[in-house]
């Protein structure tokens, strides 16, 4: 006799692709995205090939292309860079959506374009708020980097300056400096400071960083070194350059280190209401490729990156000796510790060193009952990941119902050990 075997019923075929909902209502930049999106939870990259096989498949609509950008460090640009251009002869503002890989030319070309301009009759402007102008971009921005290493932020506002009557241009920046109460400081030229908000009155070290897309994971760690005492005072009294070792092959010849003291100088300079770390972020990135780009990274893994890359940028060492590593030998922990400690600062001396690593303590006992050896080592760390409380306890609800109706049926809620053994 045949045997029927019952199956389940197939799932449904998934439904129509759609993107709409990933998408600003209004854009003109190949579909700008809603800002804050993160990539594995709200949308999924995939090649152009995998695309047109699951379109093949669903169908559905939109599809929303973007670019690989190529170099070292290869990555998609999943933002364009937001920027507000105004027209300086009626003062009309539309937003313009760039490449962050765009080269000056491109820039200027696509602004003019954009606000029907031609670019031989315009000049560019930082122009904070419709209200102050900073610097010349023209001579600010250099022709062979791009917008993104040029330090261009997004939502930076742009003036296009166009020739008068006579066929020149007139404005000037004003003479009262780059200080101007409460206005943005924007500085294209990626030699130059992080750009940053003045705020008179305000004391030193009360100062922000800007969000530059899914940052905050950056700005929280830098935001915890910056107001550690001791390595504040190192970086702000510049102390640390006479540390610098370019030769070290583990480090990043100092570049790391230097950029942290210039973010530093500028969140401690006080009258600062907010730094964005821009040139800082460009850095980190050239050096930590998992860091490019705008996607949430983990601010535990940017700090360990960090203090490491601190470390080998300012370890005083120059030659790194061999050292023997001795056994415990019964001596006490003390003696023990000690020699450990020194024979690894004669490989690791840093600030680094000086305030955020330690020695931990690991025994080893052979099991065997005949052996009863003992190895007692003393390693050195700089942090430790702690898991989550557990919780002990678990509630339960319990109603109690009289059989007699003496009384209205009680409810109570019972906690219990989660170990706990139900009574027979």
């Amino acid at each position: 006799m045949p045997v029927v075997v019952e199956h389940d019923e197939p799932p449904p075929r998934p439904q129509q692709i759609s993107n709409t909902c990933l998408l600003c209502p209004m854009n003109t930049f190949e579909k700008q995205l809603k800002p804050g999106l993160q990539e594995g939870k709200d949308y999924k990259l995939v090649y152009e090939s995998t695309w047109h096989l699951l379109h093949g498949w669903y169908g559905g609509e939109p599809a929303c292309m973007r670019r690989w950008v190529g170099g070292t460090h290869p990555w998609v640009e999943v933002y364009a860079l937001q920027l507000i251009i105004r027209r300086s002869s009626d003062q009309k503002e539309s937003q313009l959506f760039i490449p962050r890989e765009a080269k000056k030319s491109e820039l200027k070309t696509k602004a003019c374009q954009l606000m029907g301009l031609k670019v031989e009759d315009v000049r560019m402007w930082d122009y904070f708020g419709g209200s102050e102008l900073y610097a010349n971009m023209e001579d600010q921005l250099d022709d062979e980097l791009t917008a993104q290493s040029n330090a261009l932020i997004d939502k930076q506002h742009i003036l296009l300056e166009e020739r008068d009557p006579s066929g020149k241009f007139v404005l000037e920046k004003k003479k009262t400096g780059p200080m101007m109460g409460g206005q943005l400081i924007l500085s294209g030229a990626p030699s130059a400071s992080d750009t940053f908000i003045d705020a008179r009155g305000r004391e030193q070290g009360l100062a922000g960083l800007s969000n530059l897309g899914n940052t905050c994971f950056m700005n929280s760690s830098i935001q915890c070194l910056a107001h550690t005492v001791p390595l504040m005072r190192k970086f702000l009294r510049k102390k640390y350059e006479s540390d610098i070792n370019k030769d070290n092959p583990l480090g990043m010849k100092g570049e790391l280190a230097t950029a942290f003291g210039n973010l530093m100088d500028k969140l401690w300079q006080g009258e600062t209401a907010s730094v964005s770390p821009s040139n800082f972020k460009h850095k980190l990135g050239r050096f930590a490729p998992q860091f490019q780009g705008y996607g949430q990274q983990d601010s535990q893994e940017l700090l360990a990156f960090l203090l490491d890359g601190l470390h080998e940028d300012l370890n005083r060492i120059k030659r790194k000796p061999y050292v023997e590593e001795k056994d415990a030998d019964g001596r006490p922990d003390e003696e023990v510790a000690n020699e450990a400690w020194q024979n690894y600062r004669k490989r690791n001396d840093s600030t680094i060193v000086d305030h955020f690593q330690g020695l931990y303590k690991s025994t080893l006992i052979c099991p065997m009952e005949d052996c009863q050896f003992h190895s007692i080592k003393f390693d050195p760390f700089m942090y430790l990941s702690l898991p989550l409380p557990d919780k002990r306890t678990r509630s339960f609800e319990v109603t109690v119902v009289h059989v007699d109706g003496s009384k209205a049926p009680t409810r109570y809620s019972v906690a219990v050990p989660i170990a706990g053994m139900p009574l027979p």
